[in-house]
């Protein structure tokens, strides 16, 4: 038997009323149920717990500014939404630790153990990652403006779309990182190694590269306009449709790399080597020729 239309909308109408009432009470509930741990307690008293055995903590949404939580072992907490700007995780133990959405800003992860650490869409500007574990770490949507991430490893790290402006790379290690439509606008990576990373689409605008080695990369539709690239190490990688304008390529290697459509307008190619390279249809509009190694044969004539 078919219900009448009015009796239909009533039953729809109490049935997402009840349905509403019980994900409210299970998020009432999932929210207190974060500091059920008895350790808790401690961490809100002292204001952190330096040293201490966190692991598996929960401690979401909790505001924990200023907190100290050096060489703590926090492996696989969960902190997603929670606010520790200012505070000292230097040395700590964060392997597989979520800090979804979470605020670390001007926070020290100096040295910390990172590894598989899930951070997608946290800020991290100004913070000291400095010398930290970070492979397999997830950072899809980040923003570590002006972070310091030297020497810390980034093996297989991912920064898809992150924001990270200005932020320091120098020898920090950056293999198979993917960096798709990440915003790296004069960031530094100055020694970095970024073998075989993936920077398909990258803003490399202003970008220090000098001295990376980048060899196998992916650079394809990537914009290095005004990048400094001196020294680097591209060979076999990939720039189809890559933006180099006024780019300075002194001494770079780029053999057997695929240069389809790149645009190297203004650029200075002094001692470059692009033996090997695919280079059809690529603009070389204005760009200095000294002692560089083309496909066809050296040019001096810009020297």
């Amino acid at each position: 038997m078919r219900l009448a239309l009015p009796t239909r909308r009533r039953l729809f109408i109490v049935s997402a009323a009840v349905i509403f009432l019980a994900g409210a009470a299970a998020g009432v509930a999932v929210y207190f149920e974060r500091f059920a741990d008895p350790r808790a307690d401690r961490v809100f008293e002292t204001r952190g717990c330096a040293g201490c055995a966190l692991a598996d903590i929960r401690l979401w949404w909790a505001d924990l500014r200023g907190f100290d939580f050096s060489n703590a072992d926090l492996a696989r907490a969960r902190l997603w939404w929670a606010d520790i700007r200012d505070g000292n995780l230097s040395g700590a133990d964060l392997h597989e630790a979520s800090f979804w959405w979470a605020k670390l800003d001007k926070i020290d992860l100096s040295h910390a153990d990172l590894n598989g650490a899930r951070m997608g869409h946290a800020t991290l500007r100004e913070s000291s990652l400095r010398g930290a574990a970070m492979k397999n770490a997830d950072l899809i949507g980040a923003n570590l403006t002006r972070a310091d991430v030297r020497a810390a490893d980034l093996t297989w790290a991912d920064f898809r779309q992150s924001i990270l402006v200005e932020t320091d790379f120098r020898k920090a290690g950056l293999r198979n990182a993917n960096f798709y439509l990440a915003d790296l606008k004069g960031a530094r990576f100055v020694g970095a190694d970024l073998h075989q990373a993936s920077l398909v689409q990258a803003n490399l605008a202003g970008a220090d590269l000098r001295g990376t080695v980048m060899t196998g990369a992916n650079l394809n539709e990537a914009t290095l306009k005004d990048a400094d690239l001196t020294g680097a190490n591209l060979s076999g990688a990939q720039l189809t449709n890559a933006d180099l304008t006024g780019a300075i390529l002194r001494d770079v290697d780029l053999s057997d790399a695929n240069l389809w459509k790149i645009d190297l307008s203004g650029a200075d190619l002094t001692d470059a080597n692009f033996t090997g390279a695919a280079m059809s249809e690529a603009v070389l509009t204005d760009v200095k020729f000294c002692r560089t190694r083309l496909p066809a044969g050296r040019d001096d004539s810009g020297c």
